[in-house]
């Protein structure tokens, strides 16, 4: 399964990024909703984990 975590805060990012890759997923990830939605177009995943509120695009305006 691969998973893209967006989120603005880069500490959580590396914290989900290592908790979901030891559980054995593919883990990719995007400092805004922007990037991760480009992400999403070039490498498509099965899962989206993002923050709600961060700057230049929310993560409900992503979703």
């Amino acid at each position: 399964m691969r998973i893209l975590v967006i989120d603005d805060d880069e500490q959580m990012r590396v914290l989900l990024r290592q908790v979901m890759e030891w559980s054995g997923y593919t883990v990719i990830d995007a400092e805004n909703g922007r990037k991760g939605m480009q992400l999403q177009r070039e490498q498509p995943v099965d899962l989206v984990i993002t923050d709600l509120i961060m700057p230049e695009q929310e993560g409900l305006e992503t979703i």
